[in-house]
């Protein structure tokens, strides 16, 4: 009896293995990471981009992922976000071109921490009509948003 209880326990260890495996590193080649403010409907909101290459300001290149978060960096903490669509309170966009993009259908954003100089550490397991499935953890630094919301 104590023999098949330990089997269990090491098959959910070792599942439990591979399932964090997928968080580990950016998603899909998305090496670079940016977290901006950016105007909305509520003053600023969170603009974290994902790219394949640097980001250059103010518009990053094919392919990437813009993460929205309706609220402000200063409010911005630990937690975890449904992404539904483009009308949600965080959202996700993937530029897989210059004019062709689209909406997560589904899935998550995680944030892990805010550090004081403001960056942002987190995960998303995202799902899009066309590009697919989107899992992977970013740690985005902060740029400041000039000029500022009017």
């Amino acid at each position: 009896m104590a023999r098949g209880r330990w089997a269990g326990v090491w098959t959910l260890v070792a599942c439990g293995a591979c399932a964090s495996d997928a968080f580990l590193g950016p998603p899909d080649g998305l090496t670079h990471a940016l977290g901006t403010a950016s105007c909305g409907p509520r003053s600023y909101t969170v603009s974290i981009c994902l790219a394949a290459i640097p980001i250059a300001a103010p518009q990053p290149t094919e392919p990437y992922l813009r993460l929205s978060v309706l609220q402000p960096i200063e409010r911005l903490g630990p937690g975890s976000w449904v992404v539904a669509g483009s009308e949600s309170a965080v959202s996700a966009q993937y530029f897989f071109a210059a004019d062709s993009a689209e909406f997560a259908g589904a899935g998550r954003l995680t944030i892990t921490a805010v550090d004081p100089d403001t960056t942002i550490h987190g995960a998303v397991d995202l799902r899009f009509p066309t590009a697919g499935r989107m899992t992977g953890t970013f740690q985005a630094v902060w740029l400041p948003r000039v000029p500022p919301c009017r």
